[in-house]
């Protein structure tokens, strides 16, 4: 009986490696497919790290890299997180960010909590700031301001925005280790999309809204090149 048990552990730890490596070395392989076609830094990291990226892409600096995350459990777990940054930076402190991000919002010791009384706001969000209206006012001069930060609620991810009157950026953080070329246009192009947003200082339709990163099919020209393990 003990034997069986045994057995039975050893196929499920080994099933297990097998499965976390193969897809780790499936995200390197499509991960560094997209930092060449972007020009980006590239870092494949240990045999069984997630890879990092970073670089700019359409004139926004950008950030790719895995983050040890505490579950409510006590456990740690690799994710990933995408940084987009503002080029416009606006003259306000406040974050924005979705409830999986609390540990996020907890480090910042931003104490005063803020809501946008406008409809499309996400009443589930953390809002925090150290002064008083200043970020709800800006949000309201622009109601793309306000769909940017809508639209990034929708997403599977949890998700943050950060001002601090010297930078600004969007991030997202997932267990997903997205392998696929398309998954990542489609990401990229939403946080491109909500960062044009956040920037515009006037209003804007939809037919006047700016272009995107990429396109869904975009990823046929992301070709993933076979690549040895061994090196990644």
């Amino acid at each position: 009986m003990w034997l069986f048990l045994w057995v039975v552990f050893v196929l499920a730890a080994g099933g297990f490696f097998l499965w976390s490596y193969h897809a780790i070395y499936e995200q390197k392989r499509s991960w560094k497919a997209f930092a060449l076609k972007h020009n980006l830094r590239f870092e494949g990291g240990r045999l069984m790290d997630s890879p990092a990226m970073t670089g700019q892409i359409k004139g926004r600096d950008v950030n790719f890299y895995p983050q040890m995350v505490e579950t409510l459990q006590g456990q740690k777990v690799a994710q990933n997180v995408i940084e987009v940054f503002l080029n416009e930076i606006p003259s306000i402190f406040c974050v924005v960010a979705k409830q999986g991000l609390i540990d996020f919002i907890t480090s910042l010791e931003l104490p005063e909590p803020f809501q946008v009384d406008d409809k499309e706001w996400p009443k589930n969000l953390l809002s925090r700031t150290l002064e008083d209206r200043a970020p709800e006012l800006w949000f309201m001069q622009n109601s793309n301001r306000v769909k940017a930060i809508s639209n990034l609620n929708k997403t599977p991810f949890d998700f943050a925005f950060l001002a601090d009157t010297e930078q600004a950026f969007i991030a997202i953080r997932t267990s997903k280790p997205l392998t696929n070329p398309k998954q990542l246009n489609k990401v990229m192009s939403i946080l491109f999309d909500a960062a044009n947003k956040l920037e515009k200082e006037i209003q804007i339709t939809e037919d006047q809204a700016p272009s995107i990163i990429a396109k869904p099919n975009d990823d046929r020209d992301t070709d993933v090149p076979p690549t040895d393990e061994s090196k990644l």
